[in-house]
């Protein structure tokens, strides 16, 4: 069995799930398999992820979710919202 790859999807506000949530204006979510590994500052988190793929969140919305699935996403831990292509 293949270890699962890291992927961050920054350049978001980044709203946690704690409470009070919390917000992030320039916030990423790393996620390996159906795991978050971390939330935070997209500076901090690509750093602790040098290798990691990157997705691009448009300036759209991210807000880690152990419920969410992606639609080809193999249940990404994770719920980005934007309009338009």
């Amino acid at each position: 069995m293949s270890e699962a790859e890291t992927w961050i999807l920054g350049n978001g506000t980044l709203v946690t799930g704690s409470s009070p949530a919390q917000v992030v204006p320039q916030g990423a979510v790393a996620w390996t398999g159906e795991r978050i590994s971390a939330a935070g500052d997209e500076a901090t988190i690509r750093a602790r992820f040098p290798d990691a793929h990157y997705l691009d969140g448009r300036g759209g919305v991210i807000m880690p979710s152990a419920d969410a699935k992606l639609p080809g996403g193999a249940g990404s831990p994770l719920v980005a919202a934007r309009p338009g292509p």
